[in-house]
């Protein structure tokens, strides 16, 4: 079973960005707005960390409050969660996907002579191990698309295709179940176990979200203009 979100950003210019993230069904999912509904996480995106909390407003000094908090350094390439006093660390590697759809780490891609272009398929992407030992990789979803030709999604329903998973990996690096998704609009994710967001069994549904938002909010402080296809030509060269 998934679980819908739409990831409701209040942007401003001298301060952090407000982000609800609202439920939603996933029929709604195709409206732009979706219908409104009661947040079940809110955060302050500031540029290159988030601050995920339940409460709309932090008025707990001690920080109780707070779930999760994300580093993602614009300058940098690697990606940082701290929750419930543990760090997990993404950093970037290269995957591959066979005919049948499963994908498979591949750290050192074939590239060509001269120009290092990659020549056998792989695609960037970024992996991260759990505390309890869970692997979880984060990975373009779809065909590949050449960055420079690749024509923007106009409709809505364009803009709902799954742009970025996550994937559950075994030890061998090969994926096994699809955890979530993120959508080309960049504002509705999809999670599947661990999707509720709450008690133990959420905070895998919290990782996965935090990596997602990760990515998308590292791209739009590179480069606003270009955030739609960032997030998969950052992830290739970061």
């Amino acid at each position: 079973m998934y679980h819908t979100y739409y990831l409701d950003y209040q942007r401003h210019t001298f301060k952090a960005d407000d982000l609800a993230i609202r439920p939603i069904a996933p029929s709604d999912a195709a409206t732009e707005p979706p219908p409104a509904s009661t947040p079940v996480l809110y955060a302050d995106a500031h540029r290159g960390s988030l601050n995920l909390r339940r409460q709309p407003t932090n008025t707990d000094r001690n920080g109780n409050d707070e779930i999760a908090v994300a580093k993602y350094p614009t300058s940098g390439a690697d990606i940082e969660i701290k929750a419930g006093g543990n760090r997990v660390k993404l950093t970037h590697s290269f995957a591959q996907v066979d005919a049948n759809g499963r994908s498979r780490e591949n750290a050192k891609p074939e590239r060509s002579f001269w120009r290092r272009r990659i020549t056998d398929g792989s695609r960037g992407c970024y992996v991260g191990t759990l505390p309890g030992g869970t692997r979880l990789r984060w990975e373009p979803a779809g065909p590949k698309e050449d960055p420079d030709t690749v024509k923007k999604a106009k409709a809505r329903a364009e803009k709902i295709l799954p742009k970025l998973r996550c994937m559950l990996v075994d030890g061998r690096g090969v994926s096994t179940e699809v955890l979530g998704e993120m959508m080309m609009s960049n504002d509705v994710v999809r999670l599947a176990r661990g999707g509720e967001l709450v008690g133990e069994r959420g905070m895998l549904g919290v990782y996965v979200l935090l990596g997602f938002i990760s990515l998308y909010e590292r791209a739009r402080a590179r480069n606003k203009r270009m955030a739609e296809l960032e997030i998969e030509v950052r992830i290739l060269i970061s």
